[in-house]
Order: C-alpha cells, then sequence, then structure tokens
C-alpha cells in the first residue's frame, strides 16, 4: 500500500472522512511568525491557478473550458514558462480526471492539439496524464490515490463536478461541503493544485461576473481557493472571456482576458488583456422574452434597481415592471 493510500484510508475514501489538518489553537503572533516563514506562492497557472490551491472552474456549456484546462495541463507539463499570457512557475506532472467525455473525444482532440501547438510540447521529463472512467470520484478514489502517490501531479483537474459527485445533491450546501472537504484533503494529501471544473447557472449569460453565477451550492465556491470563468463573447463566436472573480491570495483582477479559440488548432490565444466584459455581454445573448423576464427576475432578487434591471436588458421600465408583477 502507497504512503498515499495509508493516509487516504478512512479520511477520503469514505465521505464521511475526516479533514486532513487538525485542529490549532495559536496565538496571533505566533501564526503572524510562522508566516514570515513561508514562502510567496508559486504560479501553476498566473493568478487564476497559484500552488497547492483548490481553484473552483464554473463555465458556461459550450466554451471549451476542457479544453482550456487540457491546454494548461499540456503547458504546465511540457516545460512551458507561460500559455495565453500568464506565467507558469512550476512545471511537472498534470492528471486531467475526465467523467464527462468519451476517451475517443480525447484521442481527436490531443491529436489535433499536437499538430500545431503553439510552443514544442513534451520537451520535458513530464507528462500530462488523463484518466477516463464512468465511475464516481468516491468509487475512484483508490485507484486515483495510487495515480497520485505515482506520478506525483503538480495540477489535477476534475472534469467536471456534476458528474464526478453524481451521487449528491449539487443544490445541497450540506452535500457540496462533504464534496469541497474530499477535494481539499486530496489536496493536502498529494500537495498538489486541484482545478474542479463546473457550469454555470441558466439564464446568465447577461450578468457580469462573479462567484454567484456558479450552479448549485454557493459553498462550493466559498470552500475554494479562487475561481475563475470562461464565458462567451458576443462580439464573435471564437471569442472568450476569462475572467477571475475570487481569490483568496490575489488582489481583485482589473479588466478581464480575451481570448481567441482557434477553430483550426483548437488551441486558446490572448487576443487583448483587461478588457471590459460588460462590452463582450449583451442583448445579443438572449433568446426569447421568457428568459428576458427570468433574467429580470433574478437582477431584481438580486438588488438591481428597475433602472438598473431596465439598462441591462434594453427595454423600458414599464416594460420591466409589467413582467416583474406577471
Amino acid at each position: 500500500m502507497t504512503n498515499l493510500q495509508k493516509n487516504l484510508n478512512g479520511r477520503i475514501i469514505s465521505l464521511n472522512s475526516k479533514v486532513y489538518n487538525p485542529s490549532s489553537l495559536k496565538t496571533a503572533k505566533e501564526l503572524a511568525d510562522e508566516g514570515s516563514l513561508l514562502e510567496p506562492l508559486k504560479c501553476i497557472w498566473g493568478s487564476y491557478i497559484l500552488e497547492n490551491s483548490l481553484v473552483h472552474n464554473p463555465s458556461e456549456r459550450g466554451t471549451g473550458k476542457t479544453l482550456l484546462s487540457l491546454q494548461i495541463c499540456l503547458a504546465v507539463s511540457s516545460g512551458w514558462s507561460s500559455f495565453c499570457g500568464e506565467k507558469i512557475e512550476i512545471n511537472g506532472n498534470t492528471l486531467l480526471i475526465n467523467f464527462e467525455l468519451d476517451e475517443d473525444m480525447f484521442k481527436r482532440r490531443l491529436d489535433n492539439l499536437f499538430k500545431s501547438p503553439p510552443t514544442l510540447l513534451n520537451q520535458s521529463k513530464y507528462q500530462t496524464r488523463v484518466y477516463t472512467t464512468t465511475n464516481t470520484l468516491q468509487e475512484e478514489l483508490h485507484e486515483i490515490s495510487e495515480i497520485v502517490d505515482t506520478h506525483k501531479p503538480v495540477l489535477i483537474v476534475i472534469d467536471n463536478f456534476k458528474l464526478a459527485f453524481r451521487d449528491s445533491d449539487g443544490n445541497s450546501n450540506r452535500d457540496a461541503i462533504i464534496a469541497m472537504r474530499e477535494l481539499l484533503n486530496l489536496r493536502s494529501l498529494s500537495q498538489c493544485s486541484i482545478v474542479l471544473v463546473d457550469h454555470t447557472r441558466k439564464n446568465t449569460r447577461a450578468l457580469s461576473t462573479e462567484s454567484d453565477l456558479q450552479s448549485g451550492a454557493g459553498s462550493k465556491s466559498d470552500l475554494a481557493d479562487g475561481d475563475f470563468f470562461l464565458r462567451k463573447s458576443t462580439k464573435n463566436e471564437s471569442y472568450r472571456i476569462l475572467k477571475r472573480s475570487k481569490s483568496r491570495n490575489c488582489a481583485d483582477q482589473v479588466g478581464a482576458k480575451l481570448l481567441h479559440l482557434n477553430p483550426e488548432s483548437l488551441w486558446f490565444e490572448v487576443i487583448e488583456e483587461n478588457v471590459d466584459e460588460l462590452e463582450h455581454l449583451g442583448q445579443g445573448v438572449f433568446r426569447n422574452t421568457d428568459e428576458k423576464k427570468e433574467i429580470a427576475m433574478s437582477l431584481r432578487d438580486s438588488g438591481n434597481t428597475m433602472e438598473q434591471i431596465a439598462a441591462t436588458l434594453g427595454k423600458s421600465k414599464s416594460t420591466i415592471s409589467r413582467w416583474l408583477k406577471e
């Protein structure tokens, strides 16, 4: 039995697992003294993924979030110093745990990615591995622990929350807390960073990026060290907006990053830094009146004024008022 398996036993193999980090009581001065000895956190992928962090990545369907995750993994394992304008300070093995796509889909995508990468791939001693399964994370923890213990990845991507934890109620904060603690335990025991791919709520395509756009229970965002979103632009079907909403360890992001998904190579590339995301989210994303009505109610429940809702949806205040009364 591997060291990681021994540590996992009784903690992560059961959903009733104990939190890996023990409780402690220290004075503020003791914590400050210990903090002064800690090294600054290094970048796995810029400020979006820092070392030893659990990052939540809720994104719209069809944006290419799996492709982006795979490309980040390849960049880190291939020894690149940056990708899409974001610094990479730690290179090493990476692992993508695929709960969603058929393995043949990954074969075709990787064949395409290896044909025309922006920089040479596999030019280091490290590798990106893809583990495909139709089981839940709970059912696969024993096998995953062996993979992690053998290959010691610096980054693990779990794609995606809904399928990895399909035995749980995604709208239940209690179930989400249990799931996130499992991942926090895995992160602590394996000393790597974990990115949890997830989805955004329906009818949010015109709303500015914030953690509340995630689908399901809000405790997923609460327990993550940070998050980032990949969103579609209304200006070009190949454009994507990349925006970080939360980070425990970084200053707030100024603007958003505009990416282009090359339809031939399938690689993402930077178009512009620090763009105003609101210029890329707008009325063009609304498909019908019923969706607009749902968005109006969501905006009202979030505390927006009638004027703000009308401006966002491009409708008169009287129309918004009528919708909210229906």
